[in-house]
């Protein structure tokens, strides 16, 4: 267990990191913060905050944690046990901020680790966020949408188009990211991404 306010201290002392699992931390009211966050999405024209949320200031610890990772591995030092973080970790980790406190926050910063994801385990990672787009509201599956076509690096912005791990995964598995990227958003305009479906301005 660790508390919000020792995620904050840990990042303004830069360090000492380790990987935790964003459910078992402490200081938030999880439900408040996804009702939040639903509201931000939802909310009309520019906004800003001058406080950072809760899920933000837990994606930016574990960001910290994995570029603390990646500096020992360019260092060619060992990676000690409490960064021994894997890809499925990272995709709990992104499940669980995403889709238990509604943060588009980590959908976006996490995918920046895609190189955690591997042929071993694309498999394995697939299939819980899946499971977790397969659970979620209209607005969770938006950010999860963004988050899967991200780490696996699937759609027209990716080469190969039909994704870096498309050899990897099964018949099944290949057909739900299709049906992914085809079914686009489900709350924002597929013709004009600065609208929301019932065309009402987002930025």
């Amino acid at each position: 267990m660790m508390h919000l306010k020792d995620c904050e201290k840990i990042i303004d002392a830069d360090g000492p990191f380790r990987w935790v699992y964003p459910g078992s931390i402490e200081g938030f009211n999880s439900a408040a913060l996804k009702s939040e966050n639903e509201r931000k999405w939802f909310r009309k024209g520019n906004f800003s905050e001058d406080v950072d949320s809760a899920d933000e200031v837990i994606t930016d610890y574990l960001y910290e944690c994995l570029l603390e990772r990646k500096n020992l591995i360019d260092n060619e030092e060992s990676i000690t046990v409490a960064l021994d973080v894997d890809a499925v970790m990272l995709v709990k980790a992104g499940i669980c901020l995403i889709c238990n406190f509604g943060s588009s926050y980590a959908g976006t910063h996490l995918s920046d680790w895609r190189e955690l994801l591997t042929t071993n385990n694309a498999s394995t990672c697939l299939d819980l966020l899946e499971s977790a787009y397969e659970d979620s509201d209209s607005f969770i599956r938006d950010i999860l949408r963004d988050f899967i076509l991200e780490l696996f690096r699937y759609g027209p912005l990716w080469d190969p188009q039909e994704g870096y791990f498309s050899k990897a995964l099964s018949d099944k598995e290949n057909k739900f990211l299709s049906l992914v990227l085809k079914q686009g958003y489900l709350t924002i305009s597929n013709q004009d991404a600065r609208l929301f479906v019932d065309g009402s301005r987002r930025i």
